[in-house]
């Protein structure tokens, strides 16, 4: 078993991971240190410029990237424990990185997506709003990222994109219904056929944090996102 705080630790590096792998495929891919991830360019709508790495970053060492940005700048605080007012930022909001629970129910009813028409259509489900192409289909070829869904009478309606790291594999872009119920363990059994033995870890907020935290999910700690 690791620890929480190893796992609070490896949630924030896959996050971050994630983060410089969805800005590579736009053209963007960013550049790590020791204590934050930086895009390298523009980031795509709701991914952030910045993610702290560990917990007592300086905002001197924030300040370089945010105030050097002439567009719209975002930073995910991973722990939730900096006060950016000073760079003239606004915290949007908060959430908290969750621990899935074991789950034993059977890895079958889900697909992976594996071409350009199912990342299209996983997108319209996911956000019908989102514009064409924002999930490049080159993410399909990453052999450390699963895009999967559920499907009914041929159309997605529930589905999550599971990306693997060093020692976890994080879940992000979950959407699900009552209409499809046990949707999300059958995304946790997908993961452990597809990354057997490793740890499942997020963030959510809201409606769906209190869903998951029904369904056995557990808190590692909290973040928050800051805008400018």
């Amino acid at each position: 078993m690791i620890p929480n705080k190893d796992l609070l630790n490896a949630a924030v590096l896959n996050n971050a991971e994630w983060c410089n792998t969805i800005c590579g495929a736009k053209g963007a891919a960013g550049i790590f240190d020791a204590d934050v991830w930086h895009a390298g360019g523009a980031p795509p709508q709701y991914y952030p410029n910045l993610v702290t790495l560990r917990a007592d970053v300086s905002t001197e060492h924030i300040g370089r990237f945010a105030e050097n940005s002439d567009a719209d700048f975002s930073i995910k605080d991973s722990f939730n424990d900096l006060d950016l007012t000073t760079l003239s930022m606004i915290k949007l909001f908060e959430a908290e990185w969750l621990l899935a629970p074991d789950v034993q129910t059977s890895a079958t009813g889900y697909e992976i997506v594996s071409n350009d028409d199912e990342i299209m259509q996983w997108q319209n489900a996911w956000d019908k709003d989102m514009p064409s192409g924002f999930f490049n289909a080159s993410l399909l070829k990453n052999g450390d990222v699963k895009f999967i869904g559920i499907k009914k009478n041929g159309v997605y309606m529930a589905g999550a994109i599971l990306n693997l790291s060093k020692n976890v594999v994080g879940i992000s872009n979950l959407f699900y219904g009552d209409d499809i119920p046990g949707a999300v363990n059958v995304f946790l059994s997908a993961s452990q056929h597809l990354f057997p033995g490793l740890p499942v870890v997020g963030y959510s907020r809201g409606n769906e944090l209190d869903d998951l935290k029904s369904k056995g999910w557990l808190s590692l700690g909290p973040l928050s996102v800051w805008v400018k």
